[in-house]
């Protein structure tokens, strides 16, 4: 899975924002592969590009979702990048698609990155990546 987006896509249109350039192809590199990651895929490996914070928006990874499930896949695993947003997202989307089917979902947090900002505790006293955990284990996300 990686990450394709437009500018100001997350900023409401805002360019001056920090944010308007996330994963905008040509801006930077925040998206690109890590070295030796191409080379290392086999003609078997799907590379499946997002436009969206949820990655059940693409047809592309529903479509490989669904295909794994077909041929007896039975927990999908998700690591990447950003734990409170995107990883979230697509646990959350993808869990319920396939909940009813013998599939669980499982987000492997030590796989996963978050901003600083995420871990301290906000007004609530409860940070952000509390709180996505909590949301996670009330919809049945393995953590």
């Amino acid at each position: 899975m990686r990450s394709e987006y437009t500018p100001g896509q997350f900023t409401g249109g805002d360019l001056s924002d920090g944010m308007a350039q996330v994963c905008v192809p040509g801006a930077n590199v925040d998206c690109e592969w890590a070295d030796g990651v191409a080379e290392s895929m086999s003609p078997r490996d799907l590379v499946v590009t997002k436009r969206h914070d949820d990655a059940w928006q693409s047809a592309e990874f529903r479509s490989a979702i669904e295909e794994a499930v077909r041929t007896g896949v039975t927990r999908i695993a998700f690591v990447g990048f950003q734990f409170t947003t995107c990883v979230v997202a697509s646990a959350l989307s993808t869990q319920q698609a396939v909940r009813d089917r013998g599939v669980s979902v499982a987000v492997v947090e030590a796989l996963t990155g978050s901003r600083m900002s995420s871990h301290r505790p906000g007004a609530s006293g409860v940070s952000r990546m509390e709180s996505t955990r909590r949301q996670l284990a009330a919809a049945g996300v393995e953590g």
